[in-house]
């Protein structure tokens, strides 16, 4: 039995009494999505569908997906969106009560709560309720043009790729992972090659359950629907913050008195703080033995400025006075670019630079982050990292203006290698040109690429070495 349906039969415990209600805006024209729920103990998963069928209530671009239970106050959210694995986060609740949990995809963006009200409503395409996703895995494919897995005569096509990305498990290894959604119950398949050959492999019989599996073995073309081990990413450390005085009034409720049969009376109320030092060091003013008439100023200050404040947070830019001029900046590092130049930066080991780079650049911007591939990054602690899901040009910039137009630092945008995009020609002079355009305002933009690697563009190009890094302006 596979892990991922062991954390079905968990999810499906009576203990298990916490459901957790999941919804996924923000995809546009997906075809189907499924939530899946992961806590320390297992997980599980739960159809969704914007079609007004239950649980969802309207047509309106949010998705609602079946209750999954969880345990703990503590779990990690996911979606699988047409096939692709999306990452939410990890959410903390209150133990023991109803969970809710919005997952919001912002052009390529993905952000997480608790409060499903962030869910902008917007006209929302009809999908069949409950739709399911078929996932599938080649056996001894080998190397070649990626392989299409199809169903039903033409009716559904599944495209496999060996790129390590969800579902496939490894890059490279001949074994690729296959997915889409599909609206039969039993279907035919048929595996087109990468050479324009077409084998009937079996048929794919449905099971209980949103997700469906078929394993593909191509040396003998036959396919079963046994479900596999979902390569779903590590579970993050999931570390809600527990509440002292409510263990210590549970601990003492539970533990009664072995003589009388009584529970101990509850512990002892902190003691109260000490009062302010009314000595003639710390007061002020005349009439008064304390601070006299300055707590009522400084109330009528704060309620003041705190109104104006109010109203400059709605506003998402702001015009810098001419009396104000911008002090400059040193450079990310010695002989490197500044915040205000866009560069290419080419390093010898890029994956390793990028993790660097990141470490230093969120401590002062939130970062967005677009890669080719599956990128082990460590978790980076500062202003905040978005790795971008769905790797376009355009998708890209869009996501970046959107999280520049939210409240935080600025932005900065990070590049990865020469094929970061899936759009034709990657990085191009053209392609490059017209992210920068697309791009926000004091976004500072930064293209990590292999030392060898030549990137025709008019963004000036630096040669980074060293341990610390120095910079050598090339171009």
């Amino acid at each position: 039995m596979s892990i991922y349906l062991t954390y079905i039969l968990l999810a499906a415990s009576p203990a298990r009494a916490a459901p957790v209600a999941v919804q996924v805006g923000g995809l546009g024209k997906a075809q189907s999505v499924i939530a899946v729920v992961r806590d320390a103990a297992g997980g599980g998963v739960g159809a969704c569908n914007d079609a007004a069928v239950a649980p969802d209530a309207a047509v309106d671009g949010v998705w609602s997906c079946q209750t999954v239970e969880v345990a703990g106050d503590a779990a990690d959210v996911q979606a699988i969106v047409d096939g692709r694995l999306v990452s939410g986060g990890v959410l903390s609740w209150d133990a023991g009560a109803a969970h809710t949990a919005a997952i919001w995809v912002a052009s390529g963006i993905v952000q997480i709560s608790t409060d499903q009200s962030t869910l902008p409503t917007v006209p929302g395409s009809l999908s069949a309720p409950g739709a399911a996703i078929v996932l599938g895995r080649l056996t001894g494919y080998g190397t070649g043009a990626a392989p299409v897995l199809i169903l039903g005569g033409g009716a559904a096509q599944l495209f496999c790729h060996d790129d390590g990305q969800f579902p496939d498990r490894v890059v490279n290894d001949g074994e690729p992972g296959c997915s889409g959604p599909v609206g039969s119950a039993v279907t035919d398949l048929t595996l087109h090659s990468g050479d324009g050959t077409r084998v009937p492999v079996g048929s794919l019989v449905w099971g209980a359950g949103p997700i469906q599996y078929t394993t593909v073995d191509v040396a003998s073309s036959t396919s079963s629907s046994a479900p596999f081990d979902l390569p779903l990413p590590p579970l993050p450390q999931l570390a809600p913050t527990p509440n002292p005085q409510a263990a210590a009034g549970e601990a003492a409720v539970g533990q009664a008195d072995a003589a009388t049969g009584t529970a101990p009376p509850p512990p002892a109320p902190p003691p109260p703080p000490p009062l302010p030092d009314a000595s003639p060091a710390h007061a002020s003013g005349v009439g008064s033995t304390l601070f006299g008439p300055w707590p009522w100023i400084i109330a009528l200050a704060a309620a003041v400025i705190g109104g104006g404040a109010l109203s400059v947070k709605r506003q998402r830019s702001f015009e810098v006075r001419p009396t104000l001029r911008p002090h400059p900046s040193p450079p990310l590092f010695p002989g490197g670019p500044t915040w205000g130049q866009a560069a290419v930066l080419r390093v010898d080991e890029p994956v390793r630079f990028l993790t660097e780079l990141l470490g230093t650049v969120v401590q002062q911007r939130r970062v967005v982050v677009a890669l080719p591939g599956p990128v082990d990054l460590p978790p980076i602690g500062g202003a905040g990292v978005w790795v971008a899901m769905v790797p376009t040009w355009d998708e890209v910039a869009a996501g970046v203006a959107a999280l520049a137009r939210t409240d935080g630092a600025p932005v900065a945008l990070l590049v990865l290698g020469g094929a970061t995009v899936t759009d034709p020609g990657a990085v191009t002079p053209d392609a490059l040109s017209r992210l920068s355009r697309a791009l926000p305002p004091g976004v500072w933009m930064g293209v990590v690429v292999e030392s060898e690697e030549v990137v025709a563009t008019w963004m000036p190009v630096w040669r980074v070495t060293g341990q610390p890094w120095e910079g050598e302006r090339l171009a």
